[in-house]
């Protein structure tokens, strides 16, 4: 039985200001997701349910306002709302009831998915790059954190509709879960689960692997549980 996933052409935001395949994501890569408050930043990724293939798949494909796409299989489920105003957004507070969770197969033009926006700035992508030439140790750690703080602030968050929803086939699935309790994940520049057909209950699943790649830091081999839905 395959798992709610997405596509092998999707990508994810490192911290280092690349954007990486889906499929080329590897146990403790830093990617950028959105914690419950929908707040961005960066954590790492603690398992990769799916390993490498290019098992044939049925995709929706969402396609955005201003020209993005987002491709997962149907039972997949992302934030979704009607109203398309932005959760905590001054003088347009949204309750959170009103971005729950929709399989992808249930998505309609009209709905608005959250994606991030502003990009990230030339500046931004120096800051985050790997390489420094600070000699200090305490330099260079203050480096990195200017540089996520840096680069979080340079993305934030949008309502954008939908325009399109197409069922295609394709090649290769891949899903990743982060160190986030949230289990919502950036994919294509657009907020989702981690998972599909239920939401709490595979999260939930995942809170002891959290805990013990936190405690013991688990490598590739020993951090990929199938999750349970």
């Amino acid at each position: 039985k395959k798992l709610p996933c997405f596509a092998a052409s999707e990508t994810v935001l490192l911290e280092s200001g690349e954007q990486l395949s889906i499929a080329d994501v590897k146990v403790g890569d830093r990617v950028l997701v959105a914690s419950v408050d929908k707040k961005l930043h960066f954590v790492p990724v603690v398992s990769l349910p799916h390993g490498k293939n290019n098992a044939r798949a049925a995709f929706i494909t969402l396609t955005l306002e201003n020209g993005g796409s987002l491709k997962m299989t149907p039972d997949h489920l992302l934030p979704v709302s009607s109203h398309c105003q932005l959760p905590g957004q001054q003088g347009k507070e949204e309750p959170a009831a009103h971005w729950p969770m929709r399989r992808a197969d249930s998505v309609s033009i009209g709905h608005c998915v959250l994606i991030t926006h502003r990009g990230i700035g030339r500046k931004e992508l120096e800051i985050a790059g790997p390489e420094s030439t600070y000699q200090s140790q305490q330099q260079e750690k203050e480096k990195e954190e200017e540089a996520q703080h840096s680069t979080t602030l340079a993305l934030t968050l949008m309502p954008v509709k939908v325009m399109a929803a197409t069922l295609e086939d394709g090649f290769g699935f891949y899903s990743i879960v982060t160190s986030d309790p949230s289990g919502l994940v950036v994919v294509n520049n657009v907020v989702a689960s981690s998972f599909g057909t239920n939401h709490w209950l595979p999260n939930t699943f995942y809170t002891p692997h959290r805990y013990l790649f936190n405690l013991f830091g688990l490598n590739e081999a020993t951090s990929s549980p199938i999750s349970p839905i």
